[in-house]
């Protein structure tokens, strides 16, 4: 799957970041929390992916993925990076997503695999809709193209009947056409049937030339939805700054592959102030994930800029990897090779690079 609309690549010249200063940035990322205050009683960290907790304490870091246990009466305040003093409901367990909503988090899956099945035009990404409100969909521009012909497609393996009860023939990929619409921009909103949830779309834009777009998603699972919600309740519940807020909610549906609620919701954060790094990348993996590569390029390429001016060195190597894969997406095998050695030297200086280096030579390997 292809892009027609690409952006002419920007020649961005390296210089300096060897010398950004050690210590600088938390050992799982660069922006961490902290436990300043602990009264009247004790708390406990579970750590992300990890099932049991440890003790807690004044000086404590915490990070994306996190989760803040106080004792029933005990009270907990905690500092986020972006200097507010947050405190943690005593007797319940408290996503650090909720508590310090500007915490960085990573928008790559890390799927050591995405990269090589681009540069075999494999599109290995698996966006998704809400069911009950569907999204914008949007895609690039078509040069000479005044009209779109917009269909969603749904995909379905159907078994076949066989007089033969020894005889069990392949399922066959059945498609049925469960919505149509005509479109002047390159934008519309869903106004088919609901759409089932685990149940796989096509989303197909023609114009007079043929076949401009498609690109693969599925209906989000009822479980997910259901724990969206719940956890986006939670966020409303907290009285935080609205760019906050619509940065934490943009996270929250990125890791259920939202990427069209992302891309929508953070339309406005972008138009409204100047945009962080943290939220140009968000932005460029969610139009990656989509297929959007132009845009994807563009944003990236934002994002490495303001990284590196903030000194944001895991930010800064992440978006040169996401540029990487954009490479990768349009064939670029070259440019994919000088972009990973810029990520690598990047990576190098974090403390801890979370497997990053070695993915990145398994990489530069296969070229």
């Amino acid at each position: 799957m292809k892009d027609w609309f690409m952006v002419g690549y920007r020649t961005i010249v390296m210089l300096g970041f060897l010398c950004l200063a050690e210590g600088a940035f938390a050992a799982m990322g660069l922006a961490a929390a902290e436990i300043i205050s602990v009264e009247r009683g004790t708390v406990q960290v579970r750590r992300r992916g990890a099932s049991d907790y440890e003790a807690g304490g004044v000086g404590t870091r915490l990070h994306a993925g996190d989760a803040v246990l106080p004792s029933r009466r005990a009270r907990v305040e905690v500092a986020c990076p972006n200097g507010s003093r947050q405190p943690v409901t005593a007797g319940r367990l408290s996503g650090m997503r909720v508590i310090c909503p500007d915490l960085e988090r990573s928008t790559d899956g890390k799927n050591p695999e995405d990269l090589l099945q681009l540069l075999a035009g494999e599109f290995p990404y698996g966006p998704r809709a809400l069911t009950a409100t569907p999204p914008a969909f949007d895609w690039p521009t078509a040069l000479d193209a005044n009209v779109y012909q917009v269909a969603v497609v749904q995909l379905q393996f159907v078994q076949p009947e066989s007089r033969d009860p020894f005889t069990v023939a392949p399922p066959e990929l059945v498609e049925t056409v469960i919505w149509e619409a005509t479109a002047m921009d390159t934008r519309i909103l869903y106004g088919g049937p609901a759409l089932i949830p685990d149940e796989r779309y096509q989303l197909r834009v023609m114009t007079e030339a043929g076949l401009h777009y498609t690109v693969p998603f599925q209906g989000v699972s009822l479980s997910d939805s259901e724990a969206l919600a719940l956890a986006t309740a939670a966020l409303n519940s907290q009285e935080l700054p609205w760019g906050d807020q619509a940065l934490a909610l943009a996270y929250l549906q990125f890791e259920k592959a939202l990427f069209w609620e992302v891309i929508e919701g953070l339309r406005p954060l972008m138009a409204a102030s100047g945009a962080t790094a943290a939220e140009h990348r968000l932005l460029a993996a969610s139009y990656l994930q989509t297929g959007r590569y132009g845009l994807a390029e563009t944003h990236y390429a934002a994002a490495v800029t303001l990284a590196e001016e903030a000194e944001d060195l895991r930010t800064h190597a992440e978006s040169w990897v996401g540029l990487a894969k954009v490479a990768a997406a349009l064939q670029d095998n070259d440019l994919v090779a000088q972009r990973l050695v810029i990520a690598q030297a990047l990576y190098g200086e974090l403390e801890v690079d979370e497997g990053w280096l070695v993915t990145i030579e398994t990489w530069l390997g296969r070229l």
